[in-house]
């Protein structure tokens, strides 16, 4: 993870993200540490691509920007499946596996540069499942 330096850090505290709604968490990958899970349910269509959330649990704890320890993080990202890229938008770090727990720290970035996804890595894994759901249409 990039430092935070790098970003525009818009917000930080325990209310800065939106509660997690009713998750669909499906792992991607098995046997990686981290664990990662993407939450189909989260998935939408925005203007350069699509977000959705991503759950990462850690089986030693980690250490947060803030210097607090947490063993899950949930991630939004927004992916440009064409340019096969994501660009980090938030972030949520958690004291137990799973997303339970109090939040530590809640981080909502304004602006944060897209990076490439590596080839056979987690986040390509997320970003294949990501761009290739089909999304219902929205009646209007």
């Amino acid at each position: 993870m990039r430092a935070l330096s790098s970003a525009l850090l818009l917000a930080v505290s325990a209310t800065a993200l939106p509660a997690a709604h009713a998750a669909e968490w499906t792992r991607v990958g098995r046997g990686a540490n981290p664990e990662v899970y993407v939450d189909l349910a989260s998935i939408k269509e925005e203007n350069n691509g699509r977000s959705a959330w991503v759950m990462r649990n850690f089986r030693k704890e980690q250490t947060a920007p803030d210097g607090k320890p947490y063993r899950s993080m949930r991630v939004q990202h927004l992916y440009a499946c064409q340019d096969h890229t994501a660009t980090l938008q938030a972030q949520a770090f958690y004291p137990d596996a799973m997303g339970k727990g109090e939040a530590i720290g809640n981080f909502k970035y304004e602006q944060y540069d897209a990076e490439k996804i590596a080839a056979g890595s987690a986040m390509d894994s997320v970003s294949r499942r990501v761009c290739r759901k089909k999304l219902r249409k929205v009646r209007r």
